[in-house]
């Protein structure tokens, strides 16, 4: 798909709640609106008028944008999200090694990024520097205020279990070289730790420890 987008599962919730909202409330307020500008009378000097028309030409743009979006979205559904690398739909702890400083940012296609909400790109620096790296690994980026370093702490992931919302984290390596892994319920407290099989062919959990 030439010009395909990637969204999650709460992407493709909000996308299409927003085209929902523009075309089922939004699209007839703005007609009253205009309707009710008209019966002012003097188009000339009908300020409202034209306030209307502008957010009626706002509100159509925006709708065949979503409806372009929607037409080219690649949902990357929750068994997809991988906790070995970072990818769309993971959650990444780094420390910025210029300053000490710890960030955690959660992976989203653009149609999803807010940066002050820690929602950050696979198309912007920081995000196509992470992309495909994993845990322990020093990720040289650029930014438009110089070159920084950032040390993968983990990478995880939101999940369900027994009608619960969980954190799924990649922790580290045992002596072996095998990839550690805890499931951490969203109250904290941890229920289990596991190795993971990373292998091509069998990409999940091995064994509880």
């Amino acid at each position: 798909m030439a010009n395909e987008i990637k969204v999650t599962n709460e992407g493709l919730k909000n996308l299409k709640d927003e085209l929902n909202f523009l075309k089922e409330v939004k699209r007839n307020e703005v007609v009253e609106a205009i309707r009710l500008a008209l019966s002012y009378g003097d188009l000339s000097e009908n300020s409202e008028y034209d306030e209307a028309k502008t957010e009626q030409a706002r509100v159509e743009s925006r709708i065949q944008e979503l409806e372009e979006i929607l037409k080219n979205v690649q949902v990357i559904e929750d068994h997809e999200i991988k906790t070995d690398t970072v990818n769309i739909g993971a959650i990444v702890s780094v420390v910025n090694l210029n300053n000490g400083k710890e960030f955690e940012y959660t992976m989203v296609g653009v149609t999803e990024s807010n940066p002050l909400k820690g929602k950050i790109s696979d198309r912007s620096p920081i995000g196509k520097a992470l992309m495909g790296r994993r845990t322990g690994d020093d990720v040289p980026v650029e930014t438009p205020a110089g070159r920084i370093t950032l040390k993968i702490v983990s990478i995880r992931k939101l999940g369900r279990h027994k009608g619960r919302d969980f954190v799924f984290t990649v922790s580290g390596a045992d002596s072996a070289g095998r990839q550690l892994a805890q499931m951490r319920y969203a109250t904290g407290d941890v229920t289990t730790s596991y190795i993971l099989n990373l292998s091509a062919s069998t990409k999940g959990i091995q064994k509880k420890l």
